[in-house]
């Protein structure tokens, strides 16, 4: 779905900030750092959204 969504912006040439793909890749690594360590459990809703920024995230970083 990130991969999807990053394609449209590719299109129309909208470069994403630095900072801003660290926002959208931070979800994912806090979600996954805080289930490593048994501070709490994920559910499905939220792996979603945070597969889908941090895929966001990764492709635009790559392009860059």
């Amino acid at each position: 779905m990130g991969f999807s969504g990053f394609i449209w912006l590719a299109l129309l040439h909208v470069q994403i900030p630095l900072i801003v793909v660290a926002m959208m890749m931070a979800p994912m690594i806090i979600d996954g750092v805080s289930q490593l360590f048994g501070f709490r459990e994920s559910n499905n809703a939220l792996r979603l959204f945070t597969g889908f920024m941090f895929t966001f995230g990764l492709i635009a970083l790559l392009v860059k």
